[in-house]
C-alpha cells in the first residue's frame, strides 16, 4: 500500500513539473474581444469592464471590436472564422 501510495505521489509530482516547462508566454500580441451586440448594451459593457481588469493582469492590451447584425450571427461567424493564434 506505501509503495503504491509513494509511486503515485512521485507519478503525480513529475507531471506537474513538466507543465511549467512546456509553458509559453500568453499572449504575445493584443487580445481582441468579439462582442456580437450593439455598442452600449449590456453586453458590450460587461466586455469593457471585464477586459479593464484582464488587460491589466495579463500586461497586454485588448481591443473590444462590436460586430452586430443578424441576431448576433455576424460576430459568430467572424470568431469562427478566424485564424487559430493559441
Amino acid at each position: 500500500m506505501n509503495r503504491s501510495l509513494f509511486a503515485a505521489a512521485l507519478s503525480t509530482l513529475a507531471l506537474m513539473a513538466t507543465g511549467a516547462v512546456c509553458a509559453q508566454t500568453f499572449p504575445s500580441r493584443s487580445i481582441r474581444v468579439i462582442v456580437p451586440f450593439a455598442a452600449g448594451g449590456a453586453a458590450d459593457n460587461m466586455a469593457r469592464i471585464a477586459s479593464e481588469r484582464v488587460a491589466q493582469a495579463l500586461g497586454q492590451s485588448i481591443a473590444i471590436e462590436n460586430l452586430t447584425g443578424a441576431g448576433g450571427n455576424v460576430g459568430a461567424l467572424q470568431v469562427a472564422r478566424a485564424e487559430p493564434n493559441g
